[in-house]
């Protein structure tokens, strides 16, 4: 066996397996994930900590807004972007976080970063000395439990399209090697598997969770859980989450400086009038904005309000998704065309101050060695996008002023949530004048995100859309993007497929060093601008605000962690 070196990864990549945003926060590249840069070479790594001052007290209470409600906050269910950040930040205790600032995958419940073996099917973990918040002991015997609850044939839809059950898509089996040691063993070697697994396997109490799949699902949230927060109140608006006083990692130097606030209260503001009014008065104490006029007038007068100003860029980037189950989006040349009626440069410049990113293909945000050097964002042109268009028969042929084909108007409804109504919105409005003056209608529909997403109900993954907009996180070092591109991928709701892209995305997993990768990668950009499966739009910018008694609030490279705030008074 060899130890793994501490890899770079994305927020993303520690919340969930795969996962797609709708506001601009950090939390499976495709939702949050990542993996060893060679680990069949991979060097032994000492990880460094986040922050080595000592604790604070635990004193004082932090109000945060969130865009959308909490749907499940049990672990084995969770599947939503805030939903799994609650988890990772405040509830329970993964095998590995992230640092955020060094970009490197660190031991959180771990006592180290896994020995993996040379042909990558076998990790071998060790447990910290941790407990659960009743005070028992964490051992193998809870991995065990866990596994087998995911695995169980019977198991609810909520769990098998959980973030849980995708971490252990590709295990074979799991085994204790002693009370705190276990072996995971894979079907075939992939070079994300430790972190995917690390990242987002749920190690939940045998003795406190139902041995029966449904009923273990069918819990809101952990009764008894590993986390420095356990749940007070939650109601629609609302979650209350109060500290663990004591709780196990306050014995552990891992965690010296972190997790020093009393309680967290986490509201519900989808108006940014609101938002922007309860920062001034108090009633916030921490908030992303997403339209440009009001961070600015915040930042204004940020003096005279007691509060503080940042604003950075993630790996993220939004995008128009095409169902290519259906005409006129089964034609890659009216994905094209579509492609060209885009007025990036005005976007950006009107809601972003033109410091949004401009998106040519989904290795946006990666680092450079891995992005095409000769692909670029489609230019605007409507001459070119109604010669394509012309090219897959849709024409103006009845005078009305819209395109047609085989007596069809060419229209269609674009879905977006209505959490990021504030950041999606005014873009799309541009999109739809220039559609228009192209001869095409494009309806612009809200809808609640957890309709459009949900795994049994959504509108998505059933297919019944034209188009939709999210926004997506991409891990920087090596993403796995087949989930969204491959066609079997969980995410690739528009149904693209392609059959040399799925032998890509084979070869990009299992490629023997990273060259080899970075020229696969190369091939699937290719590929992927010539199909265009996806509109790619912007890298948003993230503006955020907050109140000056909030301390410890530091911008990395992977964006805020709560679990760095503490605030000097009580209240």
């Amino acid at each position: 066996m060899h130890r793994t070196t501490a890899s770079r990864i994305t927020a993303c990549a520690l919340a969930i397996s795969t996962s797609l945003l709708i506001v601009a926060c950090s939390p499976k590249d495709g939702p949050e994930t990542s993996a060893p840069t060679s680990s069949a070479n991979a060097q032994k790594s000492t990880p460094k900590p986040s922050s080595t001052a000592k604790p604070p007290r635990v004193r004082g209470r932090v109000v945060m807004k969130t865009g959308q409600p909490f749907i499940s906050l049990n672990p084995l269910t969770a599947n939503g972007k805030i939903d799994l950040n609650v988890l990772k930040y405040h509830l329970h205790c993964y095998l590995l976080t992230e640092n955020p600032e060094e970009v490197e995958a660190v031991p959180w419940l771990a006592q180290s970063l896994p020995e993996i073996s040379k042909d990558g099917l076998r990790q071998t973990w060790t447990l910290r000395n941790a407990r659960w918040s009743d005070g028992r002991p964490v051992t193998t015997a809870d991995v065990i439990f866990t596994w087998e609850l995911l695995t169980r044939p019977d198991r609810p839809e909520a769990m098998a399209a959980s973030a849980a059950a995708a971490s252990v898509a590709d295990v074979a089996k799991i085994e204790a090697v002693d009370s705190h040691r276990f072996r995971v063993s894979y079907k075939r070697p992939h070079f994300r598997h430790w972190l995917d697994f690390g990242a987002a396997f749920p190690i939940v109490p045998a003795h406190a969770t139902p041995t029966d799949p449904k009923d273990a699902a069918a819990e809101r949230y952990p009764k008894v859980n590993l986390g420095p927060y356990a749940v007070a109140s939650w109601t629609r608006d609302e979650l209350k989450l109060q500290r663990h006083t004591p709780w196990w990692g306050d014995d552990d130097r891992r965690f010296d400086g972190l997790f020093s606030v009393k309680d967290f209260e986490y509201r519900l503001v989808t108006d940014s009038v609101l938002t922007r009014e309860l920062l001034k008065k108090g009633g916030l104490d921490i908030a992303v904005i997403f339209k440009r006029e009001d961070f600015e007038a915040l930042d204004r007068a940020k003096g005279d309000l007691g509060l503080e100003t940042a604003h950075y860029n993630l790996s993220q980037w939004s995008f128009i998704g095409w169902n290519a189950r259906r005409p006129p989006f089964d034609d890659a040349r009216v994905r094209k065309a579509l492609s060209h009626l885009v007025p990036r440069k005005q976007i950006n410049a009107r809601f972003f101050d033109g410091d949004g990113g401009i998106v040519a293909g989904p290795f946006f945000g990666c680092e450079g060695v891995l992005q095409h050097p000769d692909i670029h964002a489609p230019r605007l042109s409507p001459t070119k996008a109604l010669a394509l268009l012309g090219e897959a028969g849709w024409k103006d042929s009845d005078g009305d002023g819209l395109l047609d084909k085989g007596g069809r108007a060419f229209r269609f409804r674009l879905l977006f949530p209505t959490e990021g109504k504030a950041s999606l919105e005014g873009p799309l409005k541009v999109i739809q004048s220039s559609f228009s003056q192209a001869g095409i209608r494009m309806d612009l529909d809200s809808r609640l995100y957890g309709s459009l997403v949900h795994p049994k109900d959504g509108l998505l993954p059933r297919g019944e859309f034209d188009a939709f907009t999210l926004i997506w996180n991409v891990d920087p070092l090596f993403p796995d993007l087949q989930s969204l591109y491959g066609s079997s991928g969980a995410w690739n709701w528009c149904g693209y497929a392609n059959p040399k892209l799925d032998e890509l995305f084979d070869a990009y997993a299992h490629a023997d060093d990273d060259a080899a990768r970075i020229m696969k990668a190369r091939k699937i950009q290719e590929i992927l601008a010539a199909d265009q499966p996806h509109l790619w739009l912007f890298s948003n910018p993230i503006w955020v605000v907050w109140n000056k008694r909030l301390k410890g609030v530091r911008t990395h490279h992977l964006g805020i962690r709560q679990w760095e705030f503490h605030v000097d008074e009580e209240d």
